[in-house]
């Protein structure tokens, strides 16, 4: 009885010591397997990074810095491919969506020109010639109608000195209504007139009061 007793006491010790073994060789393969998984996430990772770092979209790009409402002229931009990661997501590949637009903010040169910063297309050199200011108003004072980029308009300026009245009319365009922030119901209008009517402007602006008035597309400018 003493021999079988040992013999069996022997085999299951060497269960034992095989079944811790077959444990320990589950958990090396379980770790190898997930730092496997590890690195291969980590190089597909790098590929897909690298891979979208150097896929280009072709658009339109300015050819110089271009200052906030400039109209743009075919010889503005031109066409290249750029990263897809600095593409912003208003950015064309068509010039006809661009050519006759002018600027709402400042452009740099090399970059692409997104159409969310562009105001409506005008007729062709309707800035030339023109001075761009900001004018305050109120809701009143545009006759409680709002204005959009692109309308013609008539400010009327009217006096409020009684020793030397001065009234004016000057037309212009449109470029820009932004709200004051400061006040409700005001409103910074950024306009467009001739060179020619600056004269009105200054010999009537400290003294007079603003009336912002649309006219007929049609008008002349």
């Amino acid at each position: 009885m003493c021999w079988y007793k040992a013999l069996t006491s022997d085999f299951y010790s060497g269960d034992m010591f095989a079944g811790q073994g077959n444990a320990a060789g589950r958990a090396r393969r379980a770790s190898t397997y997930f730092l496997l998984a590890v690195l291969m996430v980590c190089v597909g990772g790098g590929w897909f990074l690298w891979h979208h770092d150097r896929v280009t979209r072709e658009v339109y790009v300015a050819t110089m810095d271009l200052p906030a409402y400039h109209q743009i002229t075919p010889t503005d931009v031109r066409r290249t491919h750029v990263r897809s990661a600095e593409v912003p997501r208003h950015a064309t590949a068509d010039p006809n969506t661009l050519v006759g637009h002018y600027t709402l903010a400042a452009a740099r040169r090399d970059r692409p020109l997104s159409l969310d910063r562009l105001g409506p297309r005008l007729p062709v050199d309707a800035l030339s010639k023109h001075l761009v200011v900001g004018l305050p108003a109120s809701t009143a004072e545009i006759g409680g109608r709002a204005l959009g980029r692109g309308d013609r308009i008539r400010i009327l300026l009217s006096s409020t000195s009684a020793e030397e009245p001065r009234n004016g009319s000057v037309r212009a365009i449109v470029l820009d209504v932004t709200p004051d922030g400061k006040e409700p119901g005001r409103f910074v209008v950024v306009c467009a007139f001739p060179e020619t009517d600056e004269a009105i402007l200054l010999t009537t602006g400290g003294t007079a009061r603003t009336f912002l008035v649309r006219v007929p597309p049609t008008s002349p400018p």
